[in-house]
């Protein structure tokens, strides 16, 4: 409580130093503290043997997505009230994979969930993973060390074949078996090398519309020199792996911490997993609902407001699901195109128009490519990629 109240005290006299600069004044009565926090109704609902006064929760957003029946993996560090809330939330006939770096953890929360009746939560498994390695199986590489020594070359070179050999052939857990993987970064010790590996490892579990939820400790600047990820470094999940949607979800008011007049807040965030594969033509169409004029996906798709957009299946399937769902009209053809008899779309970005007699069957297929006179924006995009990740 010292700790924090030192921290809100530093960043109290900030903002009152910027508030005198420019003539005014601010109610600081009125601003959050810098912890995130779960909501009532779900905190309340959590034993007391799971909640720890020490931890300070930092992935609070995104706990919707949670539901019966899912397979989730937690990287919740200390924070075990996560591992509840996910173990509650996919009952009946989830499985969540509680995954841990530090053994005292696993044994903490192992123990906690001993004791509740086990018809209330999802099928749980406890597993050592430190880095958040996904793929090695730590509990038969113990198995290893008990039957031979690494004393040599020779052995070490054996245990490295054998850890390979785990790797491909017995993962920890297998590729696209994960509904949602869900992080607490700061209760884990992430550090940011480790956190773009993760990430990658993290893509490979995922299923096809997979989610993955984290929380980081983010820097308002530019402060790799202290240790934290800048605001604008986080576009990376989308540039650089094959995430699309990438979603803030929500930060703290006030930050943890104050850094040489760097502002450290906690942000919550989702990405998601889905966007591979062929762009077929099925006649369907999307119209985007507003309220902005123009809205751009990730492969560089233009949706004006109330426009008809030719979009191939793959994408028609990945707007009808969260996080853009909800913000579409979504036209289906009259007469369904199967599969096996669906041509190549020219999916390369930019807008492509869809003429309402196609959708009714009365029209041959041709996509209408209009102008920026017409629609308020250009055709295509040059900076754009294809959605044939």
């Amino acid at each position: 409580m010292k700790e924090f109240r030192s921290r809100l005290d530093d960043m109290n006299n900030i903002i009152l130093s910027v508030a005198n600069k420019k003539g005014s004044q601010l109610d600081l009565s009125k601003l959050a503290d810098s912890r995130l926090k779960f909501p009532a109704a779900v905190l309340n609902a959590v034993p007391a043997s799971f909640k720890d006064e020490d931890v300070e929760p930092s992935l609070v957003y995104g706990l919707d997505y949670f539901s019966p029946g899912m397979n989730v993996v937690i990287l919740g560090g200390k924070n075990h009230v996560l591992n509840y809330i996910a173990a509650q939330k996919t009952t009946p006939g989830g499985v969540v994979i509680n995954c841990f770096s530090d053994p005292n953890h696993l044994k903490k929360s192992k123990a906690a969930f001993k004791e509740l009746p086990e018809k209330q939560f999802s099928a749980l498994q406890f597993v050592y993973t430190p880095n958040g390695d996904f793929k090695t199986r730590y509990s038969e590489v113990e198995k290893f060390f008990k039957k031979k020594s690494v004393d040599n070359i020779a052995d070490y070179l054996q245990l490295e074949n054998y850890i390979s050999d785990l790797k491909s052939k017995n993962p920890l857990i297998d590729d696209n078996s994960v509904d949602i993987v869900a992080l607490d970064g700061p209760n884990c010790d992430i550090t940011n090398e480790g956190l773009w590996n993760l990430a990658s490892d993290v893509y490979r579990i995922l299923k096809q519309g997979g989610i993955f939820l984290f929380s980081l400790l983010i820097s308002d600047e530019k402060a790799l020199e202290e240790g934290y990820l800048w605001e604008n470094d986080m576009d990376r999940f989308v540039t650089d792996y094959k995430y699309h949607g990438f979603h803030w979800l929500g930060k703290s008011d006030l930050p943890h911490r104050v850094i040489n007049g760097k502002e450290i807040r906690y942000y919550n965030f989702a990405l998601f997993k889905g966007k591979e594969g062929p762009c077929v033509e099925r006649d369907q169409a999307v119209m985007y609902n507003g309220p902005w004029r123009e809205i751009k996906d990730d492969d560089g798709h233009t949706y004006p407001r109330g426009k008809r957009v030719a979009v191939c299946d793959k994408t028609f399937n990945v707007l009808l699901r969260p996080p853009y769902n909800g913000q579409f009209t979504y036209v289906h053809p009259y007469i369904d195109i199967p599969l096996e008899e669906a041509r190549d779309f020219p999916c390369a970005g930019g807008i492509l128009f869809r003429d309402p007699k196609e959708t009714k069957g009365v029209a041959d297929v041709g996509i209408v490519d209009q102008d920026q006179d017409d629609c308020g924006s250009g055709s295509g995009s040059d900076d754009s990629d294809s959605c044939c990740g």
